[in-house]
């Protein structure tokens, strides 16, 4: 699975390389040369771990639910169905609840990120202008700010991916008092609930986890969201550029086709004084 999203990564790194290589020199004019190439190496790396990835591992997560539920259901259909609806939609609950501000923190970790990086750059690359005006401290506050707020907005974002696994382990563990008293009210005899209660804890401990995963998985893809929607930004504004510039060039030869350039019978002379022109020959 990593080989096929490595492979997936490097393909979409290609594509985007090609198209900024072949974008004209204006559009380079207006981007900032040290944010620019990381928010795009970023959205790469971003896309691929925590969005392809997690989406081809929610596949299985899925499957092994499906079939713990299935089982759970043969075993106490009334009390089993309940368990599952009560679990997944506290779950979906949850999901939503956190699905906002993991989307936030990770939009903002992405631009703080960015701009501690070219706010340190610009040290590095300007040391000379900032001690010649002595602006040492409006760098090194403008630094600090932004690598706060990468640090601040980093651990907001793990928090609320951290805390639904709780939240859910918790909710499982309370699900297994809840179906324990009902086998118990149910008129079971001890030793069928022993047995019972055995093998649910069996299915409730692959359940739990797997759930676990499962939204750990959809947390990801929540924090991944910012970097995909910059990349479809980045896609959607090359194929329009593609659009403009293709019909103004179609019947032109392509600078990369070009083999050889040959001049023919080409001078020139300086002029010797101001009204003088300056002559060409072809």
């Amino acid at each position: 699975v990593r080989i096929f999203v490595v492979k997936c990564q490097n393909r979409l790194a290609k594509k985007i390389v090609e198209e900024c290589v072949n974008a004209p020199y204006q559009w380079f004019l207006e981007q900032n040369s040290v944010s620019k190439p990381h928010y795009l190496q970023t959205d790469i790396l971003m896309w691929a771990n925590d969005g392809l990835l997690r989406i081809m591992q929610m596949i299985g997560s899925i499957t092994l639910l499906i079939i713990a539920s299935v089982t759970l259901l043969y075993i106490s259909f009334s009390t089993g169905i309940l368990g599952v609806i009560v679990l997944l939609f506290l779950s979906l609950i949850i999901i939503n609840f956190t699905r906002t501000p993991i989307s936030k923190m990770s939009e903002l970790r992405r631009i703080s990120s960015t701009s501690s990086l070219s706010a340190l750059s610009q040290i590095f690359r300007g040391i000379k202008d900032i001690r010649l005006n002595n602006s040492e401290s409006y760098f090194k506050k403008n630094f600090l700010y932004f690598f706060s707020q990468y640090g601040f907005s980093g651990y907001r974002l793990r928090l609320f991916q951290n805390i639904s696994p709780v939240i859910i382990m918790a909710i499982g563990q309370s699900c297994l008092i809840v179906i324990s008293l009902s086998l118990w009210f149910s008129n079971y005899s001890g030793a069928e609930i022993a047995s019972l209660m055995a093998f649910i804890i069996i299915i409730v401990s692959r359940l739990v986890p797997n759930i676990n995963k499962l939204i750990s998985d959809l947390n990801g893809i929540w924090a991944a969201l910012p970097h995909v929607k910059s990349l479809q930004n980045h896609k959607k504004f090359f194929s329009q550029l593609k659009k403009e510039t293709l019909p103004k060039y179609s019947n032109k030869i392509p600078f990369k086709n070009w083999s050889l350039i040959k001049f023919k019978k080409v001078n020139f002379e300086y002029p010797n004084n101001k009204n003088q022109v300056l002559k060409k020959v072809y």
